[in-house]
């Protein structure tokens, strides 16, 4: 079976966001955000820009800001709920962002979505359920911080794929990080003058002193944040963002995967089921793609 275009690109990516956010995990959980952005981006630039031959100017340069502004939202408004509740369920409610690329993909594009289209999505998030188990938890209204927040992530891809098709991938990861860049200036300037009642250390904790091994980790994270800025954008360049969308899923089976290799996390049998879950609804829409 033909993978249609966009699909490895996306398990590319996916693979790489869960292994950066293992490494965040791991090592630079004492840093803000802004650090983290403010020291890995300009080691990401430059290859970007060899990777992009110096042409960093699209057509669509206005979508291209427009498609920065909308990833970086998809960071800032996500992280708050992170840091506050369950990140279980905020990972549960983050991945209805497939369901709004198809959405999406309905209005914007005028794609007609097939039924069976439909059923594999809602298996893969039927997996997604199993896997973190929100049951029981109380409803917080920050929970729908990581609603906006998939919404940015789907306008993003939708956006790609409608106005920024015949861009080079390299050049839509460049203005990305660009975005990344300019927050990460911006929020070191003004957080230090604003308060909330509520503690948001990745927001606003001080300055973290580098080390080598820091230093290190942080190379670690521009490498991958490479990777991710120019497969992501890959991904949703091709003719079906739709199909593309389903494999969003395989984020949280890699996520369990560098769980068990770099902190011996076993997942049990709901886990299991889990990712069975969304396997089948991959292949499901795989094989809805190919008819």
């Amino acid at each position: 079976m033909t993978l249609p275009k966009g699909v490895p690109s996306i398990l590319i990516a996916v693979q790489a966001m869960a292994l950066a956010d293992a490494l965040v995990k791991l090592w630079v959980s004492d840093m803000s955000i802004w650090q983290i952005w403010l020291l890995r981006t300009p080691l990401v630039l430059p290859f970007l820009v060899i990777l992009a031959r110096g042409r960093l100017l699209p057509a669509a340069s206005g979508w291209a800001l427009v498609r920065a502004l909308l990833l970086v939202l998809m960071y800032l408004v996500n992280y708050p709920a992170l840091a506050l509740l369950d990140m279980g369920l905020v990972g549960a409610v983050y991945y209805v962002a497939p369901l709004f690329i198809l959405i999406l993909s309905t209005l914007v594009l005028g794609r007609r979505i097939r039924l069976e289209l439909w059923l594999a999505m809602a298996t893969g998030f039927l997996g997604i359920v199993f896997i973190v188990r929100p049951f029981g938890v109380a409803f917080s209204p920050l929970y729908l911080l990581s609603v906006v927040s998939a919404l940015c992530y789907a306008s993003a891809a939708v956006l790609t794929q409608a106005r920024l098709q015949e861009c080079n991938p390299a050049v839509l990861g460049f203005w990305a990080n660009i975005g990344f860049l300019v927050a990460a200036a911006l929020g070191l300037v003004l957080a230090p003058h604003l308060s909330f009642e509520i503690d948001l250390p990745l927001l606003f904790a001080p300055w973290h002193p580098m080390t080598a091994a820091d230093w290190g980790v942080i190379a670690g994270l521009a490498l991958l944040m490479l990777v991710i800025s120019v497969f992501a954008a890959r991904a949703y360049q091709g003719p079906r963002p739709e199909i593309v969308a389903t494999f969003d899923y395989a984020y949280l089976i890699f996520a369990i995967l560098w769980g068990y290799l770099i902190f011996s996390e076993v997942p049990d049998i709901w886990a299991l089921v889990g990712i069975a879950l969304i396997a089948a609804g991959g292949i499901s829409a795989l094989w809805v793609g190919r008819t």
